[in-house]
């Protein structure tokens, strides 16, 4: 528990690195070779499904707070505070995913050292950016 809560931690740290590495990617999708074009169409369908029913249940968790005498003549900020919440809790999900991703394309490129997809050039941007956690990531088991 204690590694997926510094996990999202660190995703918030870095989520400037991390969007420059997704529109990176976004970017050079031409260049992918099969294994790293293999770790970002992974079947993700389940972590998806949970992440979208938890955001569905946060948002109705509000809704049914403007029941309460506190919030009778301001109903609009149970909407608002439950939407917020869950649009926050979505893009944190997105946030982890994608490091998760980019540790692996960084275990890829650290195994394989003839690779010729962009998995070294996301490798020197990460390490570029946060050397502390560049390390935790070449590290991490899956």
């Amino acid at each position: 528990m204690d590694n997926i809560l510094y996990d999202l931690y660190k995703s918030c740290c870095n989520f400037k690195t991390i969007h420059n590495i997704n529109a990176f990617v976004k970017n050079n999708k031409d260049k992918l070779n099969n294994e790293e074009l293999k770790i970002l169409t992974e079947n993700k369908y389940l972590s998806h499904s949970i992440s979208i029913i938890a955001a569905l249940s946060i948002q109705s968790a509000f809704y049914k707070l403007r029941r309460l005498k506190l919030f009778l003549y301001r109903k609009t900020i149970p909407h608002v505070c439950g939407l917020l919440s869950s649009c926050f809790y979505l893009y944190l999900h997105n946030l982890y995913i994608s490091r998760n991703n980019i540790s692996k394309l960084i275990i890829l490129a650290e195994k394989d050292m003839h690779n010729a997809g962009i998995g070294h050039i996301i490798k020197e941007m990460y390490k570029e950016q946060d050397e502390d956690d560049y390390i935790l990531l070449r590290n991490k088991k899956f």
